[in-house]
């Protein structure tokens, strides 16, 4: 344990709220792919754009997603251009033409517009507490690909132990609001914030600690 305050661990006695990121921390962060829903382009070719830029992310879904392409021994594209956008996802030109890879978040920057159809997969998904990705080509959704998550059985005790000792607990994620409900309640956590950037996240630590809380970030 590296302490790099000394009053801050003199604080730490007085933590009546801890704040747990979802994702790696709450839950085991061991991502796989679910589904792949073609809407316009085929099952392969939407795992094909989508674990072609992702093999250049450290991000776990983007892992998850190329370890699922590999297992079809197949070439990745050609990518130009990569970018990481920071909470949302990737982008990169593949064959001239723009491709987008991420969550409900880049949707706005890519200036999408989202059919019924892609809304009823969404809704279905993120049900069964399933993380959704949408694949994006030249400002059209070409597949949305689900994965899911496993909560961690250590986090259950862990969580039912602060309780216990009259410690509330709240949790945080970049994830929809669905699956943040879904874990939220699997963990007895009547406190959560969804679809969180990682730049918001001190703004709802502050949150926290307007209602009075010492709040420990954990993740």
């Amino acid at each position: 344990v590296l302490v790099r305050q000394r009053l801050a661990l003199e604080s730490a006695r007085k933590i009546d709220m801890v704040l747990f990121d979802k994702t790696g921390t709450l839950t085991k962060g061991e991502y796989g792919v679910e589904n792949i829903f073609p809407i316009k382009a085929d099952k392969d070719t939407v795992l094909h754009y989508a674990a072609s830029l992702d093999m250049f992310s450290e991000h776990m879904v983007s892992k998850a997603i190329v370890r699922r392409f590999k297992e079809e021994n197949k070439a990745f594209l050609q990518i130009k251009d990569f970018m990481r956008v920071p909470g949302k996802g990737v982008s990169g030109m593949i064959n001239g033409e723009e491709v987008s890879v991420g969550g409900a978040s880049i949707l706005d920057s890519a200036g999408v517009l989202v059919s019924e159809e892609v809304k009823k997969i969404v809704d279905s998904e993120s049900k069964r507490a399933m993380t959704i990705i949408f694949v994006i080509k030249s400002g059209e959704i070409l597949g949305v690909i689900s994965l899911g998550d496993v909560i961690r059985e250590e986090s259950k005790e862990a969580i039912s132990q602060l309780q216990n000792m009259g410690v509330k607990v709240a949790m945080i994620t970049g994830d929809s609001e669905d699956v943040a409900k879904w874990v939220a309640k699997e963990l007895d956590i009547s406190e959560y914030f969804a679809i969180v950037l990682p730049h918001e996240i001190v703004v709802k630590v502050k949150i926290l600690q307007s209602k009075g809380f010492k709040v420990a970030m954990v993740g």
